[in-house]
């Protein structure tokens, strides 16, 4: 678990200043799956997700958070979301309803 904590305070120094949201490492506490940790990345806007993961600094930053985290974990899932709405503020109200 150290070497993980330690790869995830690497990739926040790496992307300090350049990634637009906010992420966490969290242990799974209650539910189904096979999951122990998670990682929770939340963003502004879709529109601000979708211009940071074609960016070049995301690719500089991250890329070698990947490649040590596919070293130390066995990737359970990937959702962007489950089982929630999400408001985008580009969004009408009637976007958002329907």
């Amino acid at each position: 678990m150290e070497a993980i904590i330690e790869a995830t305070e690497d990739l926040d120094k790496a992307i300090e200043g350049s990634f637009p949201g906010q992420f966490g490492l969290s242990e799974r506490m209650a539910g189904g799956g096979m999951q122990t940790h998670l990682y929770t990345v939340g963003y502004e806007s879709l529109t601000e997700m979708e211009q940071w993961e074609d960016s070049a600094p995301r690719d500089a930053g991250v890329s070698p958070f990947d490649k040590e985290m596919d070293k130390l974990v066995e990737w359970q899932e990937f959702e962007i979301v489950r089982n929630v709405r999400v408001y985008d503020s580009a969004m009408t109200l009637q976007d958002f309803v329907e």
